[in-house]
């Protein structure tokens, strides 16, 4: 058995377990639920999964019976791939209103629990959720980077003496490769693509079934392939309907289908006066790396390397995208642990492009963009400037993470940073 990888979303958890009721935590299949339930279960707790057979017949023919048989013999009962069975949200809701004692259910779902048909939505105060996502480089590596916004902001990576772990675009990549689906840590480029088609087949042949009645549910893989190739851009879906010769409709439900199961995330759009002229598209984010690059068929860094050689434009726009994507499920855990800060990305009429804005409640803003390349000038800075000029009193960090090896501060709180300090 493989030693168990502390989470940042642990504190959440618990947090969550001693005020409400009910605690959901909610992520792709793999990425660790049961594994963090187990972790915080007692022996006086009991952990039940909806992947048994057995027990799915069980809580499906009576799931009142199934629920207080259970809770009569345990001090909490956590309940594995919940969605499975839509009504048993009722029985649960009718057993919190009578005794309210914070965190006696415990529950995890591949599936957003608001899209599952018959899931009553009156569970409102009375269910926290936790979202869990795959591991970040730093969790792999036992490092804690909860300080890395504060740091930021009170512009102590420039003063604090710091020497990164060695880093460069093939160790990104390396990372970015491998993702962070804990069951294929390390695996080889041939288990990995094994994982991942078992993993994409189990999405299509299970999970699209816990959500709705899907036709044509192999159209999933398509989806998912197409949404791969544009991770960190904004889509237009039309588009995407004439290019797959599909109804937009179909191509609309599928990749909603794709964000429910959680494998993509929508970064909204930062628009605000005076900048009535920015896009208003989100901008799609696949969830792992390692799933985004399997989907494309790339296991390895000398597969990629390989590639390169023979398609230099294509491949080097792929590197672009999956290193900013990498970066974004790495920055996102992040925020959502801190709990106060929401990502947005913004790109004007002029062609002007900030990969990630983080804001606060308060409506402070720390810009963070991403470069491919071992080097940064201070061109590089252009975008991060024009922003800056026009929103002086909010802007209170600016950050270009590369794959180079030193630390510049190039000033005005402006900083070239090693993607290194994303896990050491």
């Amino acid at each position: 058995m493989s030693a168990y990888l502390s989470r940042l979303m642990e504190s959440e958890f618990k947090l969550h377990c001693s005020v409400m009721r009910i605690v959901l935590v909610c992520g792709p299949r793999q990425c660790g639920k049961t594994t963090l339930l187990q972790h915080m279960l007692t022996s006086r707790d009991i952990l039940l999964s909806f992947d048994d057979v057995d027990t799915l017949s069980a809580a499906q023919a009576d799931p009142n019976a199934f629920l207080r048989s259970y809770l009569n013999h345990a001090e909490r009962v956590a309940i594995d791939e919940v969605q499975k069975v839509p009504v048993l949200f009722g029985q649960i809701k009718y057993f919190v209103d009578r005794e309210q004692t914070p965190g006696r259910i415990l529950l995890s779902g591949s599936s957003n629990y608001r899209a599952l048909p018959s899931v009553n939505e009156s569970l409102a105060g009375r269910l926290g959720i936790v979202r869990l996502r795959t591991l970040t480089a730093a969790e792999i590596a036992g490092v804690d980077k909860r300080g890395f916004f504060t740091d930021i902001i009170n512009g102590r990576l420039g003063k604090l003496f710091y020497t990164p772990e060695e880093c460069c675009k093939d160790i990104v990549l390396q990372k970015a490769l491998e993702g962070g689906y804990p069951s294929v840590l390390h695996a080889s480029p041939r288990m990995k693509k094994i994982w991942f088609r078992d993993y994409v087949s189990a999405l299509v042949e299970r999970d699209l079934l816990d959500i709705a009645d899907f036709r044509k549910k192999e159209f999933l893989k398509q989806i998912l392939y197409r949404m791969s190739s544009v991770s960190s851009r904004t889509v237009n879906l039309s588009e995407t309907s004439r290019d797959l010769q599909e109804d937009i409709r179909l191509v609309t439900k599928f990749v909603e289908a794709l964000r429910t199961m959680y494998l993509i995330d929508a970064v909204p759009a930062w628009t605000k006066r005076p900048y009535e002229r920015m896009t208003k598209s989100p901008k799609w984010e696949l969830t792992d790396t390692g799933l985004m690059s399997a989907v494309l068929g790339h296991y390895s860094l000398d597969d990629l390397k390989t590639w390169s050689q023979s398609n230099y434009k294509v491949a080097s726009d792929f590197i672009g995208n999956l290193i900013e994507t990498w970066v974004y499920n790495q920055l996102i855990p992040l925020a959502e642990a801190d709990g106060d800060w929401s990502i947005f990305h913004l790109r004007s009429s002029q062609r002007q492009e900030i990969d990630f804005i983080l804001e606060n409640s308060q409506g402070k803003m720390i810009l963070i963009e991403v470069k491919a390349g071992e080097s940064v000038n201070n061109q590089d800075f252009e975008n991060i400037r024009w922003f800056k000029e026009r929103n002086r009193d909010t802007v209170v960090g600016s950050v270009i993470l590369y794959c180079g090896q030193a630390l510049r501060d190039y000033g005005d709180n402006c900083y070239a940073v090693p993607m290194a300090v994303l896990w050491s």
